[in-house]
């Protein structure tokens, strides 16, 4: 949806949420979002791990979410302050390389009958 706003709306809605960070000011409707219970393709038996969360917020309140995420990142990066595996929560990022190597060592332990 923001992305069919017109540059001067776009814009308008930018600096409103920029005025909201700086006077540290964030809307009450910001502050609250709808969470969904959605369960997973398999039986239920009173289990939250067969169970998928899904939570729906509001279009300015995306893009809120979405510019604070982006300036967390450029903080976050510019002044190194993940260390580790920790990097794959930044932007650009992902889970891939860490996930292969766990998934690597995992395979190696039960191929060779290993202890982990």
């Amino acid at each position: 949806m923001l992305k069919h706003l017109d540059q001067e709306n776009q814009s308008v809605l930018h600096a409103f949420i920029c005025v909201c960070i700086d006077l540290n000011n964030i809307p009450d409707a910001w502050k609250k979002a709808t969470v969904y219970l959605i369960p997973k393709p398999k039986p239920f038996f009173m289990s939250l791990t067969n169970i998928q969360l899904i939570t729906l917020l509001k279009t300015s309140h995306k893009a809120f979410i979405s510019l604070l995420n982006k300036c967390l990142n450029t903080v976050i990066k510019q002044h190194d302050i993940l260390k580790g595996n920790q990097f794959a929560v930044l932007l650009g990022n992902s889970t891939f390389e860490p996930l292969r190597i766990i998934n690597e060592v995992l395979q190696d332990a039960q191929e060779s009958n290993n202890e982990l």
